[in-house]
């Protein structure tokens, strides 16, 4: 089961996170999360047209995560509230299960605050004790520059870019860029 172990993280104005695994427990404050995160920020796929997650969907996703050996998920919380959700998924057949896809996501009111760092750090050393994990993967917007810049500050380089991969509204679309982190061959 990959988890990560609840850990208290102090940003660097003093704010102290509690990073942990998602619980079944946490499902309402997953669907509010993921709610307002498709209102108020372009940066993520979601948008508001689109339908969440059902009770019972959320439910399947948390349970899933926690017993695939190749993925894990991790949140962020400030007092009560959620800040940070993110996580990496290995690839599920042979050929692919040495690689993973990174996936992060800040509540607005907690930019630029450190949130992001602390997550990508937390996500990252699982990587590297990963037994088989070699290669880490992401896809962010291009019109995103302090998303790119954490990630390359996290050792990422730039891979290439797919044009308007997210479509925004009539006539607006967004480029994505393909970004990696190679951890290194491992004997698996």
């Amino acid at each position: 089961m990959s988890v990560i172990e609840p850990t208290w993280i102090t940003l660097r104005d003093g704010t102290k996170i509690h990073a942990r695994s998602p619980s079944v427990d946490d499902i309402p404050a997953l669907l509010r999360y993921l709610d307002r995160m498709r209102r108020e920020t372009e940066g993520v796929l979601w948008s508001p047209q689109d339908d969440l997650p059902t009770p019972d969907d959320e439910r399947k996703w948390v349970e899933k995560q926690a017993q695939n050996p190749g993925d894990v998920h991790v949140t962020a919380w400030v007092n009560d509230e959620l800040a940070s959700m993110a996580g990496i998924e290995s690839g599920r057949r042979a050929r692919t299960r040495h690689s993973g896809v990174l996936g992060l996501s800040v509540m607005q009111a907690w930019h630029h605050r450190g949130v992001g760092t602390a997550m990508m750090r937390l996500l990252l050393d699982w990587a590297r004790r990963h037994p088989s994990l070699e290669l880490v993967k992401l896809e962010v917007f291009t019109d995103n520059p302090w998303a790119i810049h954490l990630y390359e500050r996290c050792g990422f380089t730039r891979d290439g870019v797919s044009p308007r991969h997210a479509k925004r509204g009539p006539g607006r679309y967004a480029d994505v860029m393909h970004m990696s982190l190679w951890l290194g061959e491992k004997q698996s």
